[in-house]
Formats: structure tokens, C-alpha cells, sequence
């Protein structure tokens, strides 16, 4: 009798804790479902300011803005269906499996879009192609570094973006580019094509540049002040069995500059980083 009651508490106290981590297990699932989509909610909202924006500067058409909004729009729908922000009777309604294809799904979504019309700064872009955020690619890196990339997010306005992934930096700048041809029939192969000019630009890049845009037509705006931006970062590679391995990756935005006014320790600073570069040029 005594040793089937001693059986009975030690199970019912298994049982006790299995329950208590279930629910831990349970809370931390709700929060961080709850964190990724109140993300990209707000990043729907940092596409939604840049179309809008862009379409003002002309430079897209109204029927990009239109088709634009009305992608955006049916990921909204999706949010409603979703009723945020999920309790834990919502984890275990939906599951877990179908709330990681949910999120996969709307991640997708808005890179697609954010891809062809950027975001509200590049914070911000960066943010949705990679899902990490500038601050990460600023450690452990120089003062010069950090303070120019901060520059980049204040001033410049991306509008598109693409990523180059395990990019090799050694050979990209044996690719010539060649310039001059004179007869009108071979002005567009005279014209660099984007991925020839990028891993030319690329090169042994380890810091944040910006070159002239390449774009065919642009807006008055990406005329008098556009750039292409190219900022290098790092991610670990894992696979099963083996060592983690570095990948040399590149962010590559089209945008252009504001013409805002700056402080006389921002003037002095930039002068002297965007002479740096230019003479890259």
C-alpha cells in the first residue's frame, strides 16, 4: 500500500512538471510568434511609406503603386484572420507548424515587394532581407565604419534592393567593363549589365561605398542625387556534421540622397569619408 502510494505522488508530480514546461514551452512559442508578426506589421507599414513616397518622385507609375497596394493589402487581410496579439489558446488552435508556414509565407511576401520598392530607411531594408538588423553588422567594426553607415541610414532613401550571397570578393574584380563605343546601335552594350557592374564594384569591398546608379530611366530626383550602395556583411553557415563557415554577403541598394540640412561635425565628417570614396570611383 505504502509503496503504491509513493508511486502515485511521484507520478502525479511528473506529471506536475511536465505541464508547468508545456505551458513555459507554450508562453515563450505565443511570444515569439507575436514578436516576428507585430515585425513584419511594421515593416508592411515601412514598404507602404516608401511606395507612396516613391511613386511621389515619379518614380514609378501608377500602376506599380496600385499593384503594390494591393499586395500589401491582401497581407494585411492575413493579419486580420490571425487576430493579434495570439494567446496561448491561439498557439494551440492554429499550431505551431502552421504558424511557422504562416510567417514564413508573409516574410517572403514582403521581401518580394520590398525587393523591387524598398523601405522606409535601410535600417529597415536590411531588416527584411536578412531579418537582423544595421547594429549587427556594425560589431566590431571601426569608429569610420560605423559612423558612415549611420550616415547611409540618416541621408539615403533605398528603393530597391538585391543581395549577393558567398559572394567570391577575390575574383569579382577581373570583370571589365567596357566603355566608349561610339556608334548608336552599341550603346546598350555599352551600357554595363547590373550584375557585371556589382561584382566589379564589389571587389575586395570590406566597407560600406556608393556608386552611380545604372538605371536606364530615372526621375529627376535619382538623377540629381542617386546612388547604388553596396554594404558588405558576414553570416555563419551551418550544416550537419561540419564546421560553421563564413559567408562574404553584399547588400546592394538603389536609392538616392536627401537634401537635408546637417550638422557642421556631419558636413566635415562626410566630406571627408565621400572624398574617400569618390576617389574609389
Amino acid at each position: 500500500m505504502f509503496q503504491f502510494y509513493k508511486y502515485f505522488i511521484i507520478k502525479k508530480k511528473i506529471k506536475k512538471n511536465f505541464l508547468a514546461e508545456r505551458f513555459r514551452f507554450l508562453v515563450n512559442v505565443r511570444d515569439k510568434y507575436n514578436k516576428s508578426l507585430t515585425s513584419i506589421y511594421e515593416m508592411i507599414y515601412s514598404i507602404m511609406y516608401r511606395i507612396n513616397d516613391n511613386y511621389t518622385h515619379g518614380i514609378f507609375t501608377q500602376n506599380k503603386l496600385t499593384n503594390y497596394f494591393n499586395s500589401l493589402e491582401e497581407i494585411l487581410n492575413e493579419f486580420k484572420w490571425l487576430s493579434l496579439p495570439l494567446s496561448i489558446k491561439d498557439i494551440r488552435e492554429i499550431t505551431i507548424h502552421k504558424l511557422n508556414k504562416i510567417v514564413t509565407g508573409l516574410n517572403e511576401k514582403i521581401q518580394n515587394i520590398c525587393q523591387d520598392c524598398g523601405a522606409s530607411s535601410i535600417d529597415d531594408t536590411f531588416y527584411i532581407a536578412t531579418g537582423n538588423r544595421l547594429d549587427t553588422v556594425m560589431q566590431g567594426k571601426s569608429e569610420e565604419y560605423n559612423k558612415l553607415l549611420r550616415f547611409f541610414n540618416k541621408m539615403y532613401v533605398p528603393t530597391s534592393y538585391k543581395i549577393y550571397r558567398n559572394s567570391s570578393k577575390e575574383c569579382s574584380k577581373d570583370l571589365t567593363i567596357y566603355k566608349g563605343k561610339t556608334k548608336e546601335s552599341d550603346k546598350a552594350s555599352a551600357e554595363p549589365d547590373e550584375l557585371s557592374y556589382d561584382y566589379y564594384n564589389i571587389g575586395m569591398l570590406d566597407f560600406p561605398s556608393c556608386k552611380p546608379l545604372i538605371k536606364k530611366n530615372t526621375s529627376m530626383i535619382e538623377h540629381i542625387n542617386g546612388a547604388r550602395i553596396y554594404i558588405p556583411y558576414d553570416t555563419l553557415v551551418y550544416k550537419k556534421g561540419k564546421t560553421p563557415t563564413i559567408s562574404n554577403n553584399f547588400i546592394v541598394m538603389n536609392g538616392y540622397f536627401l537634401n537635408d540640412s546637417l550638422s557642421f561635425d556631419d558636413i566635415e565628417y562626410t566630406l571627408s569619408s565621400l572624398e574617400k570614396i569618390i576617389e574609389k570611383i
